[in-house]
């Protein structure tokens, strides 16, 4: 019994060092051909807000290139925000952009490890001629391990580990035959 609980806490030690070192994996570096486009979004300039179209990420690392032209006489006023948000979502963003002016009316935004279903809120001003957005994924990144599944494995781990214990020094009992005879 005690050769089994001994095999058992090593088995769960590995385990958990194996699992605490996944979150630091180096990622895969993406390359040009490796990034795909998800979808595209254009405009004009308004004085509203704008929500797109639900979009789908399926890998961890994405981006956002955008790019705006401002109105030539308005050009140091132009304004653009955008908001990423996920589906159902209003608050919490994953991501933004924010850019006055016209000395940088282009860039490129990085997302890193969130996958699913999300949208965008575009605020793009009157004197913004036209804007595009256009939305990657590196076909080549995967999911991290998440960290909120660290804990419960560690708390997992450590019970398995105290009952294995528990198990490992209960006494035997003693047949009847084992037992000394005392006159």
């Amino acid at each position: 019994m005690e050769m089994k609980a001994s095999a058992m806490l090593s088995y769960l030690l590995l385990t958990l060092v194996l699992a605490m070192q996944l979150p630091f994996c180096n990622p895969v570096l993406a390359t040009p051909e490796n990034w795909s486009e998800v979808t595209r979004f254009t405009g004009t300039g308004s004085m509203e807000t704008r929500n797109t179209t639900l979009f789908t990420i399926g890998h961890a690392e994405w981006r956002i290139r955008w790019q705006y032209n401002p109105d030539p006489p308005y050009a140091g006023v132009a304004g653009f925000v955008v908001f990423t948000y996920p589906q159902g979502e209003t608050s919490n963003y994953v991501n933004w952009i924010f850019a006055i002016g016209s000395s940088q009316t282009s860039g490129t935004s990085y997302v890193h490890n969130h996958t699913g279903t999300f949208y965008m809120n575009i605020a793009a001003g009157d004197n913004i001629l036209n804007y595009t957005l256009i939305v990657e994924q590196d076909l080549d990144s995967i999911p991290e391990f998440p960290l909120s599944m660290l804990l419960p494995l560690v708390f997992t781990s450590t019970l398995v580990v105290a009952i294995a214990r528990v198990y490992a020094k209960k006494p035997r009992q003693q047949t009847p035959n084992s037992k000394l005879k005392t006159n």
